[in-house]
């Protein structure tokens, strides 16, 4: 019975001792198992501070990944082009500041045109808002006497065209009319005809005459190349390519690289293209098409791809109620009017004006003016103004 005490006592100290962390053995002192739960617990404090600092950690990153991808975003977004709508139904909103540019041109050359009027072929301005028309310019210079091919810069500010001594279009010479301060200012840029400013305002396209071709040079009549074949040039409004109208009715029309390396013929299946086309957008030109002189009509053509030109609306078409052939027409996006030329069967024509929509035939935007001679239509790139040229007195 001792000894079966003894053996119970001795288990209940052994329970006891491990119950209290610890074997209390032959050179084992007591207080390490004390210092071994105080590592422990020290341990289990650095993880959790550890793991504590992870989770803000991994927080961080997440909100500065964010930031990152936002910052991506609008980044994205600016470096995006302008783009202006395909659609020539609405069209891009006009640029305030062009607008203002282009009337304030459009009235300095009003108030102080260049140069006395001559009997030859004179550069005018017709306002569609107002149905005002006035001679801005006659003979820059002397014997310059036949002026044509009038185009308007991006910005509104500058009015480039070529000036001729009789039919000698070897000599012409390149004019162009700045906005200033003081007035409108003319200056000579060289020989050439048709100039068309690119849309960055760095390079002309023009009609070189010596050369039978197009050439593109800067804008102050260096680093002149070739670019295309012989033609009327037109920069496109994004600045990629150029097109080429040939000087005969019908015509025939490219589209050619600035470089030079590509040209490609605009084509549409049993039409004919009669002269000038002109660009509506990037993708899209108004022109005058038919499948002869009879049965010519103004539409707007997709040229996405040039070789199979489609019809993407008929503006108007020659018939009884207007029996007149169009030529150089213009077509505002932003103001949805259409402006042209027609010819009556005397030979005499006249400016004819039609809204986008509105019923009846085409009106005449000067009820008693016949010309003989009225040709190269261009209009400003907020639409409400158009230049032309007329032997007009």
């Amino acid at each position: 019975m001792f000894l079966t005490r003894m053996g119970w006592i001795a288990g209940l100290s052994m329970i006891l001792a491990a119950a209290t962390g610890g074997w209390a053995t032959a050179g084992q002192p007591a207080d390490d198992g004390d210092q071994l739960r105080a590592s422990l617990v020290r341990s289990q404090q650095r993880n959790k501070e550890l793991e504590a600092r992870e989770a803000k950690l991994t927080k961080d990153v997440s909100a500065l990944a964010e930031q990152l991808r936002t910052v991506e975003a609008r980044l994205r977004e600016l470096a995006k082009p302008t783009e202006t709508s395909p659609n020539p139904v609405s069209g891009p909103t006009p640029n305030s500041e062009v607008a203002q540019a282009a009337s304030k041109l459009a009235d300095q050359l009003r108030k102080r045109p260049i140069r006395p009027p001559t009997a030859r072929a004179g550069l005018f301005l017709l306002d569609t808002v107002t149905g005002q028309v006035k001679r801005i310019a006659d003979e820059p210079d002397a014997g310059l006497a036949n002026l044509g091919s009038p185009s308007w810069s991006r910005d509104g500010t500058r009015i480039f065209f070529d000036a001729t001594p009789g039919t000698d279009y070897g000599s012409s010479r390149l004019k162009v009319i700045d906005m200033t301060e003081e007035g409108p200012k003319l200056s000579d840029l060289g020989p050439g005809n048709v100039p068309s400013l690119s849309p960055d305002g760095r390079t002309l396209a023009i009609m070189d005459n010596p050369g039978g071709s197009i050439s593109v040079m800067r804008t102050d009549g260096t680093g002149r190349r070739r670019a295309g074949p012989y033609g009327r040039p037109s920069w496109s409004p994004d600045g990629r390519q150029i097109l080429v109208a040939s000087i005969r009715n019908p015509c025939t029309v490219w589209l050619v690289s600035p470089e030079g390396d590509l040209e490609r013929p605009v084509q549409g299946e049993g039409q004919n293209l009669y002269l000038t086309p002109s660009w509506v957008d990037e993708v899209t030109l108004v022109a005058v098409i038919g499948p002869d002189l009879p049965g010519t009509m103004i539409a707007l053509l997709d040229i996405t791809e040039p070789s199979e030109a489609k019809v993407k609306e008929v503006l108007w078409k020659r018939g009884r109620e207007l029996n007149v052939m169009p030529s150089c027409p213009i077509y505002s996006a932003e103001t949805r009017q259409l402006v042209f030329a027609g010819a009556n069967p005397e030979g005499m024509s006249a400016l004819y004006s039609l809204r986008r929509g509105q019923a009846g035939p085409p009106k005449r935007v000067e009820p008693d003016a016949n010309d003989k001679n009225l040709i190269d239509l261009a209009g400003s790139p907020d639409g409400r103004y158009i230049l032309f040229c007329s032997d007009r007195l």
